[in-house]
């Protein structure tokens, strides 16, 4: 196994992340739940931001020879760097009644959350699939 097939795999589960919320995006449309809709682009661009972070990591990771602790050392990073921002912003929003900004920073952060447990799990269950193949 290797990083690339790794890559491709966890491509995967971004795009159908993508899709699923694209979809969710277009049927709130049609129903003319417009704040809705812009609450699922919001969390589309995180998943476009971590997508691209992860193409990065992985140029950054592909001649070590610990491939998988590289990976997640580069990857993982992004997800203490760019959520750092969000947190300072909730913090604000939520001092000044801020309400709909302070839900957009939680939408942020959770999806974020999300994608860095999905990244943990997936690693952790295709190492040890690589082990037993061992």
């Amino acid at each position: 196994m290797s990083l690339i097939n790794f890559q491709t795999a966890f491509n995967t589960y971004l795009k159908s992340e993508a899709q699923q919320l694209n979809d969710e995006i277009l049927r709130l449309t049609a129903e003319n739940c417009l704040d809705e809709a812009k609450f699922a682009r919001v969390q589309l661009n995180i998943v476009d931001i971590f997508s691209q972070m992860l193409s990065a990591s992985v140029q950054k990771s592909k001649n070590a020879a610990q491939w998988s602790e590289a990976l997640s050392e580069a990857y993982l990073g992004f997800f203490e760097k760019i959520p750092s921002s969000w947190k300072i912003n909730l913090e604000k929003c939520t001092a000044h009644g801020l309400h709909e900004e302070a839900h957009i920073e939680t939408l942020k952060l959770d999806m974020a959350d999300k994608l860095k447990q999905s990244f943990l799990v997936q690693l952790d269950q295709y190492l040890t699939a690589e082990r037993e193949v061992k």
